[in-house]
């Protein structure tokens, strides 16, 4: 009896040994190999791979994601930042294109079509997760919307060659080159996902210089006048002429004084008779101004119109009248600046084009 009772507890021992080496063994796995080498289960011809960990699998998915869009980041900066290097004619500073670069990249959205495929957690509870991005899909998405930009730079061409005007044409030429700036983030990604070089129709280098000669040919007519008081007949202000000129030349147009301007920008500023409050002994000006542009064409519409108006006051009255004029000034020349801007691009967003 004894014996069997023993034979009975070394039995119960042994099993219960096993059972615990079973129940180690199910809360272990073996570390698997894609966390060292993703290309054993994705090769790199066929996907981009980022890993990922953290506390919890949201975290490590998420981390995973991010690490493909940063792979994809330095990759498409450096070779937009290679190739404007490459295509610059003098114009800009490499140091400027790294600045317009980076601020398109960091405009970009999340990253289309990146999957979570694999994910692990060891025994101290940190997550691993996978993420990988399927090349060929990728490229033909990608594909897809540079067909549709090429499409539209066809059409604004197009229509520039069929423009009405000089000012016209100059805006559809800056808007298809605008385009093609952005087009090169595209083609950018493009290559780094397909490994293959987007070919475009036009090159964003030869659309730029057709937009430079485009605007060359518009030769602007510069008007500032000031109406003064209970005066019916307006003054020249030379000043502000002369502002409103170096916006226009700054705009990349030429300003040309004689006949034969195919386009015209017109400012009229306001003065009202100077007068004071009270008893202060300050004198008041109040100021209205106008500023607009449009083409020669005869009974044209203007195409841009800013209107502002407001004071200015100062002990000694010739001071106070000097001050509402280069308040005027400082109000208006920005406005024309502006306007030129939008008309051109179409966009209220600076370094963005849109030519539809």
């Amino acid at each position: 009896m004894r014996d069997n009772r023993a034979k009975s507890l070394r039995g119960f021992q042994a099993g219960g040994s096993i059972l615990l080496l079973v129940c180690a063994c199910a809360g272990m796995t073996a570390r698997p190999a894609w966390i060292e080498r993703p290309e054993s289960l994705y090769p790199q011809s066929r996907y981009i791979s980022g890993l990922g960990g953290g506390q919890s699998l949201e975290s490590a998915s998420a981390n995973a994601v991010a690490a493909i869009s940063q792979t994809l980041h330095s990759r498409v900066e450096q070779i937009i930042t290679d190739r404007q290097a490459s295509e610059s004619d003098g114009q800009e500073s490499r140091e400027h294109q790294s600045i317009r670069v980076e601020t398109r990249l960091s405009t970009e959205g999340a990253v289309e079509g990146v999957r979570v495929a694999e994910s692990w957690r060891d025994q101290s509870g940190l997550h691993y997760a996978l993420a990988v991005l399927d090349r060929a899909a990728a490229s033909e998405r990608l594909a897809g919307r540079l067909r549709g930009v090429e499409q539209a730079i066809e059409r604004a061409v197009r229509r520039s060659s069929s423009a009405a005007t000089a000012l016209e044409r100059a805006q559809e030429l800056t808007r298809a080159a605008g385009t093609a700036r952005d087009r090169e983030l595209l083609a950018a990604r493009y290559r780094v996902v397909s490994g293959d070089d987007w070919r475009p129709s036009l090159s964003t280098a030869e659309l730029e210089a057709r937009a430079r000669r485009a605007l060359a040919d518009v030769l602007f007519a510069v008007e500032a006048q000031l109406l003064e008081g209970n005066t019916s007949r307006p003054s020249v202000l030379p000043s502000l002429q002369t502002a409103l000129a170096a916006s226009i030349s700054d705009a990349g147009f030429r300003v040309d004084p004689a006949a034969g301007a195919n386009a015209h920008v017109s400012c009229l500023v306001k003065l009202s008779p100077p007068f004071e409050r009270g008893k202060s002994g300050w004198t008041h000006y109040l100021w209205e101004a106008s500023v607009a542009f449009s083409d020669n064409r005869p009974g044209a519409p203007a195409l841009f119109v800013h209107e502002d108006s407001g004071s200015a006051s100062h002990p000694e009255p010739a001071l106070a009248r000097a001050m509402a004029l280069e308040q005027a000034q400082k109000r208006v020349v920005p406005e024309l600046r502006e306007g030129l801007r939008k008309f051109l691009t179409g966009d209220s967003q600076p370094g963005r084009a849109s030519p539809d």
